[in-house]
């Protein structure tokens, strides 16, 4: 940092200080060239794990069935429930009490 030939101040104070100013406003680090994250770990990497993290399956209320498939089961609901329909259970009991 220099004095300027006409007395008037330092010069590179004048040109840094404005950008300086930018980038704190900006919540950026003041200086442009300094690395937040030079000295850490990296934990995590871009290469995609072949196996899961957790050896759960996918729940089944993440699944949302088309609106074709609402249809359909709301159908059947109606059925079940006005006695048209009858279900796998109530079929197997009538069977083996029946027979």
């Amino acid at each position: 940092m220099g004095w300027g030939e006409e007395g008037i101040g330092c010069v590179s104070i004048l040109i840094f200080v404005p950008k300086m100013v930018r980038r704190v406003r900006g919540a950026k680090v003041p200086d442009a060239g300094y690395d937040l994250y030079s000295d850490l770990v990296p934990w995590f990497s871009s290469q995609v794990m072949e196996t899961p993290v957790r050896d759960l399956p996918e729940s089944k209320r993440s699944f949302l069935p088309s609106l074709d498939e609402k249809r359909k089961v709301g159908r059947m609901v109606h059925a079940i429930k006005m006695g048209w329909m009858k279900t796998r259970l109530v079929g197997v009991l009538f069977l083996d009490t029946f027979f």
